[in-house]
């Protein structure tokens, strides 16, 4: 006991001792430091506010700063924060903030790296055109979009603005573009299911077949109702909008080519694949071909699938899917991927191996 208590004692005396030395080092070097700097700066005996009035300033004396020229910086900096950094009512006025440093004042100096640096860091003010097709302009074109993105996961409103008719880009390699296909192919029954479709994404998958198909391959169109409850948009507007799109320039109507489109509606609802061989037992094509309801086919586009079933009729063979973008429906080239199931049965894509598309 008497042990630990020495232990004790010494080491507080050995704390309070260097603590001590700590101090009194640090008191020294601030003292002098101190006196360094008074020596340093003291130029005259005589107070800065009697030099003028004794002598004039000579060389080693601290001149007072000029008033006028302190109140002209301040000022011209003040200036320089403001138009910088600081908005007008107007939102769009900071657009206009560097020309005007520029050429007026001077104070933007692209030369010199801070200014240039921050210059770039300036936000640009993107202006909405709100003539563009996607942009909402009324409540009920925002319940609208909404609704579409609900009931249908894609921009519904944007699917009715740009209409039936548009130009797709052609997206094929340039090797199929020298493709020469018989002129002999087989008839194609076209069979297209729908459940609770929009109507404008479904008339245009239809006018989209017909725009860019040639008649002599084109048997039928079919499309099957899969037992729709919206046939407020589905029943009649359904028929009306398949007979306006075959109506020409000088509003003739083009019977032969409306015969060819038939509607099949189911009194159940069946599901995809049921939907899809009802479809097909009622189709007199030569080849059944089963397109999605939402879809825009390109060019040149059935006749390298018969092509392939032409010279063998067992054949089962399936296009590339482009992409079309459901917010902006852009429509972009799809890569060269193929079909396929992962172990737990669930389709996916997957990549062509190196070397498949050569030649």
């Amino acid at each position: 006991m008497t042990k630990i208590n020495k232990s004790f004692i010494w080491g507080s005396l050995f704390a309070s001792l260097t603590w001590t030395i700590s101090l009194y080092l640090y008191w020294s070097l601030n003292s002098s430091a101190q006196m360094q700097q008074s020596s340093s700066t003291s130029y005259s005996p005589v107070p800065a506010q009697l030099i003028s009035k004794q002598r004039p300033y000579s060389s080693n004396d601290v001149l007072p700063e000029n008033k006028n020229e302190l109140s002209r910086k301040a000022k011209k900096w003040e200036k320089y924060a403001k138009n910088k950094y600081m908005l007008q009512d107007n939102k769009y006025d900071v657009l206009k903030k560097p020309k005007q440093l520029d050429e007026n004042k001077k104070v933007y100096n692209p030369n010199k790296v801070s200014d240039n640096l921050l210059h770039k860091l300036q936000p640009i003010v993107v202006l909405p055109d709100f003539d563009e097709p996607g942009m909402v302009q009324t409540p009920e074109e925002l319940l609208l979009k909404e609704e579409g993105y609900k009931n249908h996961a894609f921009n519904v409103l944007l699917s009715k603005k740009i209409g039936l008719d548009r130009n797709l880009p052609d997206t094929r390699h340039e090797l199929c573009e020298k493709q020469i296909y018989s002129s002999n192919l087989p008839k194609a029954s076209i069979i297209i299911c729908f459940y609770n479709e929009d109507l404008t994404t479904l008339l245009r998958s239809v006018y989209s077949v017909f725009q860019r198909t040639p008649e002599s391959i084109l048997h039928e169109v079919i499309l099957v109702d899969d037992y729709s409850d919206r046939c407020d948009e589905l029943g009649e507007p359904l028929e009306t909008g398949l007979r306006d799109i075959f109506e020409d320039h000088q509003n003739n109507f083009l019977k032969e080519w409306y015969k060819k489109v038939r509607i099949l509606r189911l009194h159940n609802r069946e599901g995809l694949i049921r939907a899809r061989v009802l479809g097909a037992r009622n189709a007199t094509g030569d080849v059944l071909v089963f397109l999605d309801s939402h879809i825009e086919v390109n060019k040149v586009w059935l006749e390298p699938l018969l092509e392939r079933i032409k010279h063998e009729e067992t054949t089962v063979v399936m296009p590339v899917i482009d992409i079309i973008n459901a917010d902006t429906f852009n429509y972009t080239p799809s890569p060269l991927v193929r079909g396929g199931f992962n172990w737990g049965l669930h389709f996916k894509w997957d990549n062509l191996p190196e070397g498949t598309d050569d030649g």
